[in-house]
Order: structure tokens, then sequence, then C-alpha cells
């Protein structure tokens, strides 16, 4: 009785505790818990379920579908943009490498006369040469037999001969305006790489002097009466387009006589030669009407895949009219813009000769 006593509180907690444990084994019984570890049991088993055997069928078709709808749409985009970017060589049977004996001959009288295209699709002249003068100076003469003798009117011939000659183009170029290829001044067979070089910048060259065409030809319809000439023209003259190169992760692979003096801008694009497109840089000089200049990168860019990298303009030389280049009444401005150029490797890789391929890093598919 005194063990009792003396242990009294012990053996009321231990009671206490026994009944709890009851209590809590009664309670783990009871229907709710049993059903609550149940569920619990059915989600671990899925769960091992799905990562012995992750598949959904129908998550996976609808993935297989997209995919498939997304190569046949980007297939689709590519076929286009090749198409876009295709041109044609000036002959057949040149590139890689020519089918004849005489095709590097025929292939540089083919190349000066699509220089020479350039003048008609533009409407452009040079200066007045000496017999236009003389055909001015004539002309001179004989109106001032039907000027009193009481005014004195003098004119100068050659001046005169610029207004007349300005009447008659829309744009201002001569020889030193386009890139030439040094090809037609040889008289030798050119090799497939200098051809190669030739018919590249012929193509830009083409390119821009189309979309030059394209803008002037616009302003001349809103004239409307045939008579439009330098200075109702948006593009005035033409001072310089040089084809730099191809410009590829080492630096620039130069165009033989695309040298256009002074530096490059650096492209903002960061875009060099790869597998898919090759870069080609070239710069574009010209005297616009100011308010133009915008129309004239756009219809540049339009004309192919071409983006502007560098654009700058100054005050015309003042000494243009005094040298004979007349644009007008409207603000001009002296442009400078330059450009590059995207060419599509699988479009152009089967024509360019070995060595432009080795030198691009187009057989090893490498960033050139």
């Amino acid at each position: 009785m005194s063990f009792v006593k003396t242990n009294l509180l012990l053996l009321a907690c231990g009671a206490a505790g026994l009944v709890f444990l009851v209590i809590g084994i009664c309670g783990a019984a009871s229907s709710a818990v049993t059903s609550d570890m149940q569920q619990r049991v059915g989600l671990v088993t899925q769960i091992g379920a799905l990562k012995a055997d992750p598949k959904n069928e129908a998550v996976i078709s609808a993935a297989r579908r997209w995919h498939e709808l997304f190569q046949q749409e980007y297939q689709r985009t590519l076929e286009q943009a090749h198409r876009i970017n295709r041109r044609r060589p000036l002959l057949p049977g040149i590139f890689p490498m020519p089918e004849r004996p005489s095709a590097g001959f025929e292939f540089a009288a083919a190349y000066a006369r699509a220089i020479e295209e350039f003048y008609r699709t533009l409407v452009a002249g040079g200066l007045p040469g000496p017999a236009e003068i003389q055909d001015a100076r004539d002309y001179l003469e004989h109106v001032k037999e039907e000027i009193p003798t009481a005014m004195d009117v003098t004119v100068d011939p050659e001046h005169c001969a610029c207004a007349l000659h300005a009447r008659r183009i829309r744009c201002y170029a001569g020889p030193e305006s386009f890139h030439v290829s040094p090809l037609v001044e040889t008289n030798t067979v050119p090799s497939p790489e200098q051809m190669w070089f030739a018919q590249v910048g012929l193509w830009i060259q083409q390119d821009v002097v189309n979309a030059i065409a394209r803008l002037n030809g616009t302003a001349a319809g809103r004239v409307g009466d045939g008579r439009a000439h330098v200075e109702h023209m948006p593009v005035k003259r033409i001072e310089l387009l040089r084809v730099l190169g191809y410009q590829t992760a080492r630096g620039l692979l130069p165009f033989p006589g695309g040298d256009a003096g002074g530096a490059r801008s650096e492209s903002f694009t960061g875009q060099t030669c790869n597998d898919q497109f090759d870069v080609v840089r070239f710069v574009l000089v010209v005297v616009v009407d100011q308010r133009e200049m915008l129309q004239l990168i756009d219809q540049i860019s339009k004309q192919n895949f071409y983006q502007c990298i560098g654009a700058g303009y100054s005050m015309v030389n003042p000494d243009d009219a005094q040298h004979g280049y007349l644009y007008g009444t409207e603000p001009v401005v002296r442009v400078q813009l330059e450009f590059e150029g995207y060419m599509a490797r699988a479009v152009y890789k089967p024509l360019m000769p070995a060595k432009i391929r080795e030198a691009l890093g187009a057989d090893k598919g490498d960033d050139g």
C-alpha cells in the first residue's frame, strides 16, 4: 500500500498514456483513416507505374503531329526563300567549271554587255561629250542670229550642253559609277574564280540598279507628260557602287575591282558566311533628294535579302554644278549607304568553283 501511495503520480501518468494509446489505435482503425491510407498507397502505385512506363499516347501523338506540321511549314518557307534568292548565271555551262574552252571569253563579253545595260535601265548618262558641246555651240550661233543686236547675250556652250543633256536623262552615271571586274580588260581567259566574283558582283549591282530605276520610275510617272528628267528624280546621280566581298569570320574576302576607299562600318548584325547563308558586303554612294533617302533604302532592301548596316550623308559638293551636274531646285544630299546581302548557300554552292568553296569553308560546313 505504501508503494502505491509513493508512486501514485507515476501510475496515474502511465494509465493515462495507456488510455491515449488505445484511443489512437482505435482511431487508426477507423474507416476514414483506412480510406486515406488506401488513397495514398494508390497514388504511390500510380507514380511507380508512370516511372516504370511513362507513356501518354495522346500527348505523344499530338506532339508528333505538331512537329510534322512545323517541319512542313519550315520546308515550304525555306523553299520560298530559296526561290526568291535564286539568280541565273549570265550564261549556261559556266559554273562551277566552264564546259567549253571559249566559255571564258563568252562570259567576259556577256558581262560587259550587262554592265552597259545599266545605263538603259536607269535612263542614265554622264556629262555631255565633245559632240554634244559642239551641237550646243552650233545651236547658240543659230539663235544669236535671231536675237536683236542691241541685246548682249553670252551663253557658255558647255553650260548649255549640260542643261540640254540633263533634260534627256533621269540619272547621272558614268564609267566610274559601277563595279567593273578587271576580267573585261584582259586578253587572257578568265579563271572560274574571276568569273564567279564578277557574276556575284553583277547580280548585286543589277538588284541595286533595278531598285533605283523603280524608285525613279515612280517619280517619273507622277510627272505624267513624258518629260521627266534629273530634276524630277529622287536619285539624281550614282557616284559609286562597289561590291566589297564576302564577309567571313576571318575577315573580308575581297572581290577584284571592289575597292571603294575608306574604312568600312562594322556590321551591327555580326553576320558572317555560314552553312546557311554567305554574306556579301557592298557600298553605294548617290546624290539623292534628301526627302527620299529612306525610300531608297527601302527599295533596295525589298529587292532581295539585303540589310542596310550603315548610312551617312553630307552636303553635295558645291562644285558639282560648275562641273556640269545639274540636280534641280530640290534639296539634295550626298548619301553613303552600306549593305550586306545574304546568298543561300544551298542555292549557290552547286555553282561555286572549288576554290571559292574552299575559301568560304563551304565543303566543311564551318562558318567560313
